[in-house]
């Protein structure tokens, strides 16, 4: 197990958020089993097929759910012997830019000994010490707040886990949903995730998005 551990001797800074998300893809990569714990090899898609869309980087749908789903796959919704496959996707480029916006403002929230107004002088020696943290180096250039956080932004990095979590959010998000407002019930859901990265249903219009189908369990 790769085991990211940061920080000094004495003092690690372990990301337990990453360690989940590497189990959890090993799991899902290596049974091809959803996160319900049911073999997606049991099931057997009926070709109804629903993409929900979500803001970029958020696990907040564009619009009501509800406005997006079609009448035929709510008229499966009434079928006790129908399943419904969720799957989660994201979009590297859209998603990526507010994820690492996200990163940088809880940074800043740890930085501070108290909440600071955008554009202020404290929040520019806020932000020169996350600088001198991910460069290593003192802030020497003349620069504006905006200039000092696009230069943050630019060497936050993402790995796996910030978009596997993403991606469970969105499956989470259509789930409950699914459970709240057409009473299934939780063994009629089935969760799994292939290549998060790529969705084989639609092109060109981005990926942040989770994706419905129906099936029915084979004998």
């Amino acid at each position: 197990l790769n085991v990211p551990i940061q920080g000094k001797w004495g003092e690690p800074n372990i990301d337990f958020r990453e360690i989940f998300f590497n189990i959890f893809y090993d799991i899902l990569d290596n049974s091809q089993k959803g996160l319900s714990n049911v073999n997606i090899r049991d099931f057997k898609k009926d070709g109804t097929i629903d993409i929900i869309y979500f803001k970029a980087g958020r696990d907040e749908p564009t619009s009501n759910i509800d406005t997006l789903i079609s009448n035929e796959m709510k008229n499966r919704f009434k079928d006790k012997n129908k399943f419904f496959i969720i799957e989660g996707y994201v979009d590297k480029t859209k998603d990526s830019e507010y994820l690492k916006r996200k990163i940088l403002d809880d940074k800043i929230l740890l930085y501070s000994e108290k909440e600071v107004k955008e554009d202020s002088p404290e929040e520019f020696e806020v932000l020169k010490k996350i600088y001198n943290e991910l460069y290593n180096r003192e802030l020497t250039e003349n620069i504006s707040n905006n200039e000092l956080k696009r230069l943050i932004l630019s060497v936050i990095e993402l790995n796996d886990s910030h978009f596997y979590s993403l991606s469970y959010a969105r499956i989470k998000k259509i789930k409950e949903f699914l459970m709240e407002n057409y009473n299934i019930s939780e063994d009629r859901i089935v969760i799994t995730e292939t290549n998060i990265y790529e969705n084989p249903y639609i092109k060109g219009v981005g990926n942040s998005l989770a994706v419905i189908l129906s099936a029915e369990k084979m004998e």
